[in-house]
């Protein structure tokens, strides 16, 4: 059997390769290799080079280590490349840790159900992802450009379409972002998530929505609401006139390629339980823009993992952001007490961030606040998220408040006010003044969201241009 760990060790102090050093991990070796490569990877942290044989013989004092380096030493190394035998160390490890975690697995396989065998599945996945991801890579300046053409920059980003104020300033909902969004109970979180994905759907986009404490009837039935403008309520109870079932019917109609042509066909038999059915049966959906929602009780970083894979599989590039609707309730490895735990309240966040990389969209997630201002369980699930804002739904009546509590890559001292119709849900991203005026009082820079933001980044109030 080849020593791969071996000749790997005696290949990368022969050579002192950086690039090698980088990829390989204390992990892949095992037996007296293990202590050789960590005596290395100090000799490397401690003088900035990787040693020869010769610097190991010279520095080491421990007699049984020193022995494992002469016995190393003294090895029949035959003639390859070293990044070939790293990946083969690799892919060795790799095999050997995929068999141990699938034994695990099947051992207690009979006594699991159908949701626990696929969170286990996925936990594996995971955990080999962690333990094997070795693709940082370095990029040098001639492979990046500071000049980017206006149609460049637009596929990295999309509007937020809740506020044209956010849109504007701040540029909307980057690539591999993740955007916090917290609040009080009843602050409008979820109204806000079904409004990024309405207004995404509108621009012909597909944003998933992952629902956790709603059913996925009920996120559906919000969506509609805005979409079509009728009053939620009306919905929900099932009271709808019949001005307010036709735009219900128009709206959902338009979710299919052939929608026209069974909506003219409701506008004559007036049926709407009709129309619904010959649109499931007899169409298909639209494949540029749609609804997509996740329902998931007990849903884990695990499944949402699972599931972006599957989604991105499906639609590739139409899906630029996803809600998950919320961050609280997610759990780590299939463990409901973990929403409870602030150390994997924190983890989860940093797994959001990381899955925002992985799959280059952004995703926007709400989390709770206490009466103090402060996140719930753990103000440190804001360590890993590029912007968090903090939402207040009964500041002005008939509008959400958002201030900006971290931006990472702006100025974080913006806030913004969209005014809402609660009655179908529905947010208008027009501007308006943050603050509204008493009609003695004059407004000044701080009642207007431009104004703040612009006072911030230091281009009016004395602060000259930027």
């Amino acid at each position: 059997m080849v020593n791969i760990e071996g000749i790997v060790l005696y290949k990368l102090l022969e050579l002192g390769s950086l690039s090698a050093l980088a990829d390989l991990k204390s992990c892949f070796f095992s037996g007296a290799y293990s202590p050789i490569y960590r005596t290395v990877k100090s000799f490397y942290t401690k003088h900035g080079r990787i040693p020869s044989f010769e610097d190991l013989k010279l520095t080491l004092r421990d007699a049984r280590l020193l022995n494992s380096v002469h016995a190393l030493e003294s090895l029949e190394v035959p003639d390859v490349e070293l990044d070939l035998a790293v990946s083969a160390l690799i892919d060795q490890y790799a095999q050997v840790e995929t068999l141990t975690l699938l034994d695990t697995f099947v051992d207690s396989i009979s006594i699991l159900d159908v949701n626990e065998i696929k969170e286990s599945l996925g936990t594996i996945l995971l955990e080999l992802d962690s333990q094997l991801n070795t693709d940082e890579f370095i990029v040098t300046s001639d492979q990046l450009s500071v000049f980017k053409r206006p149609e460049d920059s637009s596929k990295s980003r999309v509007p937020s379409g809740i506020s044209n104020f956010y849109d504007s300033f701040v540029g909307g909902f980057y690539d591999e972002e993740l955007i916090l969004l917290g609040g009080k109970r009843g602050a409008g979180k979820s109204i806000v998530c079904a409004n990024i994905s309405a207004a995404h759907y509108e621009m012909g986009m597909i944003t998933p929505y992952f629902t956790i404490e709603m059913t996925s009837d009920e996120t559906f039935d919000r969506i509609m609401s805005i979409l079509a403008e009728v009053p939620y309520d009306h919905l929900r109870k099932n009271t709808l006139a019949e001005d307010e079932v036709n735009r219900l019917a128009k709206a959902r109609s338009g979710m299919f390629i052939e929608g026209d042509k069974h909506y003219n066909s409701f506008l004559e038999h007036n049926d709407r339980f009709k129309l619904e059915k010959e649109l499931k049966e007899q169409d298909s959906l639209r494949p540029e823009a749609q609804i997509v929602i996740v329902d998931d009780r007990e849903l884990s970083i695990t499944q949402i993992d699972l599931s972006l894979q599957k989604l991105k599989a499906q639609h590739g590039n139409k899906i630029k952001t996803v809600v998950i609707d919320y961050l609280n309730q997610i759990t780590l490895g299939g463990n409901p007490d973990s929403m409870y735990d602030w150390k994997d309240q924190v983890t989860i966040s940093k797994q959001l961030k990381n899955l925002a990389r992985k799959y280059k969209i952004s995703i926007v997630s709400p989390y709770q606040i206490d009466d103090n201002g402060v996140a719930r369980f753990a103000k440190g699930i804001q360590d890993a998220c590029d912007v968090s804002i903090v939402l207040d739904a009964k500041r002005v009546p008939g509008s959400i408040s958002f201030k900006c509590d971290k931006a990472r890559n702006s100025s974080d001292e913006f806030k913004f006010r969209t005014e809402i119709t609660w009655e179908n849900l529905r947010i208008d991203p027009m501007e308006v003044a943050y603050d509204v005026e008493s009609p003695d009082s004059e407004a000044d820079e701080n009642d207007d969201p431009k104004a703040s933001f612009m006072k911030s980044k230091g281009r009016i109030g004395g602060g000259g241009e930027l």
